[in-house]
């Protein structure tokens, strides 16, 4: 599975003589030297294997070997030696970034040297390849080179801990391999771990983009991704080249050829109409209703029944969509099916994922009853045992409730809510407001320095209505409110500003309810009542996207649910004074990563991660 074990055994020849004890290393794959002989086998003694005995591969009889060595930070070696010199022409070539930055042809006389000075490349993976007289591959070789240039980033929070919503600085210092200050720009994120990327997991940065041979990443176990190639040791890292950067090259030309790569637009709602065929012809019509604007779309079907509408082409406030039908057309659709294109590898895909140790067999024993059991028996009996436990009966009625739970904040019952004949009335169940005008809802009579009592801010659906909020919600009729809450204090001044002094009313509609809308993929049948009728959902939550500036997001409800707390995507630094950087935090408990990707005005490029806790 590509993940790396851990194992102990022994070397041994032909007669059983014991040459070598070896072990795995800390990222599996462990290293020894021997003369290579037929026969040499490794015997495990301890570790994962359904095999016991494994033997290593018989040495060719005659062949050209290829061996890379680094001789110092700015150079290495290319040894190219034979067991049967003839003076055949071979020619040693080496790419990085897929860009040759040097070849030569040598003739095999005796052993041969090639130095290389690589002063002026970047850092980043090298494939050194070995080229017969015919020009075909004969050995290959992956090596690091100029680890030492790169930026290297000290992200300090200026509390590990913080409250939510309190505001946290970062100070990011950035300095060369050598520890020098560095000048140039880099990006940064700040992004919560629960709705977006774990701490633990790999999340390719600056480097693997600009630096890393574009297939050698996609070979490394999770364990390696996770730490980081350019953190490792010299050693572990050129191991880890030779074990999982090589590459098989088959000259068999009679085999068959792989099937073409499908291109796929995953961006795409493909449509098709039940009963299409030759006698009932397929020349229907639809039209698209969206649920979140007064928008609607004419949908005329191929001579398949098929309708593809690429996604970018509704409004950017789309969520769902309804399909109608023409109810007086005779030739009217009866049923359709609908499927959003997705990459299914990738939602199977374990590689990011770390496995948790196994426990060895028939090591522990669960005493159940008065009879040992082993572990690996699949019913295990326990004797009785009284569980006493608390529930937590609280039920919140929307998000506001549950976010603010710690401050002045009510929320209306959906019976005393839908019974009742306006909002206005609503609100005065939940609570006694000062004073309700036609243009605005007081709260309380506290006032300012400047001026007299403030309204409170109505945020509809998540969308805070800084002008005219009362005369354009007054007249919603409670039926079709799912939720009312309200925030009697001055906490959600952090959110919005000045305009939430004087408290805030959250309103929330039928339209914005999630339970309402029924995620579709592949060609699913509808209702069978009535098909058409039901909310598609066009947003995809496990796709993350998000790049608007601060105001953006304290006004546009769209994007207050995203994972990224802050970004920015170009930042200047000096290379003396930290780069200080202060933003507000999540309204929720839970850890928080940052993460920095940048590049130095003399080509170095750099990533760094830090983390702190919300609480």
């Amino acid at each position: 599975m590509g993940e790396p074990i851990e194992i102990e055994g022994l070397l041994k020849n032909t007669l059983g003589s014991v040459l070598d004890t070896i072990r795995s290393g800390p990222f599996g794959p462990g290293s020894f030297v021997c003369t290579a002989r037929s026969g040499l086998y490794v015997e495990l003694t301890k570790g994962a294997g359904s095999e016991r005995i494994w033997p290593l591969p018989d040495p060719s009889i005659t062949g050209i070997s290829l061996t890379v060595s680094l001789i110092e930070d700015n150079s290495f070696a290319v040894d190219i030696q034979s067991n049967a010199y003839v003076g055949e022409s071979v020619t040693v070539s080496g790419t990085l970034n897929l860009v040759q930055f040097f070849s030569q042809d040598v003739k095999l006389t005796q052993k041969q040297r090639i130095m290389v000075n690589t002063s002026t490349l970047p850092a980043g993976v090298a494939t050194i390849t070995l080229f017969n007289k015919e020009l075909r591959p004969v050995a290959e070789r992956l090596v690091y080179l100029n680890s030492n240039k790169r930026l290297q980033f000290n992200i300090k929070p200026e509390k590990q801990i913080v409250r939510t919503g309190e505001e946290n600085e970062l100070a990011i210092t950035v300095t060369d391999g050598e520890g020098k200050p560095s000048e140039g720009f880099f990006s940064v994120s700040v992004t919560d771990s629960v709705r977006g990327i774990a701490a633990d997991l790999f999340a390719p940065g600056i480097e693997y983009t600009y630096n890393y041979h574009p297939f050698f990443p996609g070979n490394l176990p999770a364990k390696v991704l996770a730490k980081g190639v350019e953190n490792l040791t010299p050693d572990d890292r050129d191991l880890l080249l030779m074990v999982y950067g090589w590459s098989r090259i088959s000259w068999d030309l009679k085999s068959t050829n792989p099937e073409a790569f499908k291109l796929i637009n995953y961006d795409l709602l493909k449509l098709k109409l039940l009963y299409a065929n030759k006698k009932n012809k397929a020349d229907r019509s639809l039209d698209l209703f969206s649920l979140e604007g007064a928008s609607s779309r004419h949908l005329v079907t191929d001579q398949f029944g098929e309708i593809t509408l690429p996604l970018d082409s509704l409004s950017e406030i789309t969520r769902s969509v309804i399909l109608m039908p023409d109810v007086k057309n005779k030739n009217k659709a009866t049923g359709v099916m609908l499927s959003i294109p997705y990459n299914e590898q990738y939602f199977k895909s374990e590689k990011l994922f770390i496995r948790q140790p196994i426990l060895p067999i028939k090591k522990y024993i669960v005493v159940a009853s008065d009879r040992p059991i082993a572990m690996e028996e699949k019913t295990i009996e326990i004797a009785e045992v009284t569980v006493i436990g608390h529930q937590n009966d609280k039920v919140y009625r929307d998000e506001y409730e549950k976010m603010y739970q710690a401050n002045n904040v009510k929320s209306l019952d959906s019976e005393p809510l839908w019974s009742s004949s306006t909002l206005e009335t609503a609100i005065r169940k939940l609570i006694y407001p000062y004073k309700i005008t036609t243009d605005n809802i007081y709260l309380h009579s506290t006032r300012t320095i400047l001026k007299g009592p403030v309204p409170a801010l109505i945020v509809l659906d998540g969308m805070a209505l800084y002008d005219q909020g009362w005369p354009r919600v007054c007249t919603i009729s409670p039926s079709e409110v799912t939720s009312l809450t309200i925030m009697d204090g001055k906490n959600g001044f952090i959110r919005y500003g000045e305009f939430a002094q004087g408290g805030v009313i959250y309103i929330n509609t039928r339209s914005s309810n999630p339970n309402l809308i029924r995620e579709r993929t592949n060609w699913n049948l509808q209702n069978k009542k009535d098909n058409m009728l039901v909310p598609i959902s066009l947003y995809r939550p496990h796709v993350e996207f998000y790049n608007p500036t601060r105001s953006e997001l304290e006004r546009n409800p769209l994007l207050q649910s995203r994972a990224t707390i802050f970004w920015q995507s170009e930042v200047y630094f000096g290379g003396k004074d930290p780069v200080r950087i202060k933003f507000p935090n999540l309204k929720h408990a839970g850890p928080v990563v940052i993460t920095v990707n940048g590049v130095s005005v003399n080509n170095l490029v750099g990533s760094g991660k830090g983390r702190y806790e919300v609480q």
